[in-house]
């Protein structure tokens, strides 16, 4: 993202394509009448502060859903559950879809990331558990990592180095 001083942003994919946006404004507040100034205690100001904090938080992170959902949309990477409660089944296409980043020893890349909505969030412990502990479950998961770091490797062994 290269972001300015100005109106908007622009966002860079990874395969060099551009889109400019402008900002969304995004905004809390808090109102206290002068009674209220002269009467609340600091501890009762602080805790409307952070009342509209989390207002805006929670703004954001919705903004952020929209967004990425509309990005993931757009390069056919989306997969949608339907409504369905998540399960280990949905995590493992969803997975199927995106390119994932490795180290050398063979796991995720540090500062891999994978957003789900708040809502799934309960859900991913035990489906996860269910991908450890469930041998179909386990076994394309396992085959799925590997595939996956096959194709980094790929990617890593065809990328150009820059002088």
């Amino acid at each position: 993202v290269h972001q300015h001083e100005g109106e908007g942003y622009t966002l860079e994919t990874e395969d060099g394509q551009e889109e400019t946006r402008p900002y969304e404004e995004l905004g809390s507040s808090v109102t206290l009448t002068h009674d209220e100034i002269r009467t609340l205690s600091l501890q009762a100001i602080l805790e409307r502060l952070l009342t509209m904090g989390e207002e805006l938080a929670h703004d954001t992170e919705e903004l952020a859903h929209a967004r990425i959902g509309e990005w993931t949309e757009a390069a056919g990477t989306a997969v949608s559950n339907e409504g369905r409660p998540l399960s280990a089944e949905a995590l493992l296409a969803m997975l199927e879809e995106v390119q994932i980043e490795f180290d050398e020893t063979g796991d995720f890349s540090e500062g891999t990331v994978f957003v789900l909505p708040p809502d799934l969030m309960s859900a991913l412990p035990a489906e996860l558990e269910r991908m450890d502990t469930e041998p179909d479950l386990k076994a394309q998961w396992l085959d799925l990592k590997r595939r996956k770091y096959e194709e980094w490797r790929d990617r890593e062994s065809h990328r150009s180095l820059v002088d």
